[in-house]
């Protein structure tokens, strides 16, 4: 779909494993959200210039990661794990390519 400009976005959607929350992605945005009412729990913006990958559950359901690409450079990607109880990121790191 479309953002603004014409320019197209990444979106990314994954569930809980339970069904009971989901987790959307857009460009830099990630949102979770209650299933059960569709409302917004938490809602996280990454550093301007990236866009999102990917969006994993754990099994558990208690955690989720992301990954973002900084657009125009695809060799380095973040990857964000987020705590699904609060929302909150607990863990971040920058994947670089290896040296050639």
């Amino acid at each position: 779909f479309p953002a603004g400009g014409g320019n197209p976005c990444t979106a990314e959607v994954a569930f809980s494993p339970d069904g009971d929350r989901g987790m959307t992605c857009a460009q830099r945005t990630c949102t979770l959200w209650r299933v059960q009412d569709h409302k917004l729990f938490q809602q996280r913006s990454a550093t301007e210039g990236v866009s999102v990958q990917s969006v994993v559950w754990s099994p558990t359901g208690d955690r989720v990661l992301t990954t973002f690409v900084p657009r125009g450079v695809k060799e380095s990607s973040r990857v964000v794990v987020w705590g699904a109880d609060t929302g909150d990121e607990s863990w971040r790191v920058v994947l670089a390519p290896k040296p050639q």
